[in-house]
């Protein structure tokens, strides 16, 4: 688990109440306690800010019906009187649902992702927005319907990814295929390449040519580009990338800002 998926909620956090002007939030999270935590990162970051949580559920594993779920956010679970019983049986009409949320954060993948969407249009709160995290920044997102209000975090688009993926696994494969056992690259061969990339950029200059000076340089880093975005470096020295809002746009990944 990441340390970049708990920026990955604050950053979405700032962005639905500071750019979209949300402030009425319903939480989703998964049946474990790192996903916990995580909501709880988003719940604290937009209460920080004024905003408000006015529903949290649970994904269990391979839960496909959130009927439930979203009746207990619209209302549906609420006590009427007698007249109103009567009156919906006469007119065979379900209770309207009531969508006073803005947004609803959901970091999972994008099967959940499009069936909650779909749950969520069943129940009026197609309009809402629909936050989610870097998990969904894969080719498969371009089967999500009605993403127009869906946004997402990541440091690149995947649809960029030809442009500078493509080229680094290309070279992998012809460097290394000759063994027997070759793996295609993962994420922490990316790392390990983007590490080189960084000490590359800062050897280039003369002055950082000893220990001090590098480990100096390396802590005050600061919008270094890399292969899959850029770096720079926290006030205690950690390194972070810096993350994009993304949208989806004519089953292409694009970044809003």
């Amino acid at each position: 688990f990441d340390k970049c998926q708990y920026q990955e909620a604050k950053t979405l956090a700032d962005y639905a109440v500071d750019y979209l002007n949300a402030s009425r939030f319903v939480l989703f999270y998964r049946s474990d306690s790192k996903s916990f935590d995580l909501m709880q990162t988003f719940a604290e970051r937009i209460r920080a800010k004024g905003g408000k949580v006015v529903g949290i559920a649970k994904i269990n594993k391979n839960t496909v019906d959130f009927n439930d779920v979203f009746k207990s956010f619209t209302g549906g679970f609420k006590i009427r009187s007698e007249e109103d019983l009567e009156e919906l049986k006469l007119t065979r009409q379900r209770p309207k649902p009531l969508v006073d949320f803005d947004a609803i954060y959901l970091p999972a993948d994008v099967r959940t992702v499009k069936v909650v969407s779909d749950f969520a249009k069943l129940f009026d709160a197609g309009k809402v927005w629909l936050l989610s995290g870097s998990e969904i920044n894969v080719r498969e997102n371009h089967l999500l319907t009605s993403s127009q209000r869906l946004r997402f975090v990541d440091t690149y688009p995947v649809s960029h990814m030809k442009t500078f993926l493509q080229p680094f696994f290309e070279s992998h494969w012809k460097y290394f295929n000759h063994r027997p056992r070759y793996y295609a690259p993962t994420s922490y061969t990316i790392y390990g390449y983007e590490a080189i990339e960084i000490l590359e950029k800062l050897l280039q200059e003369p002055k950082n040519r000893n220990r001090e000076a590098l480990r100096d340089s390396l802590k005050t880093l600061e919008n270094v580009e890399v292969l899959t975005g850029l770096v720079g470096a926290e006030a205690g020295g950690e390194l972070n990338k810096q993350l994009k809002i993304l949208m989806i746009r004519k089953n292409d990944t694009v970044s809003v800002f």
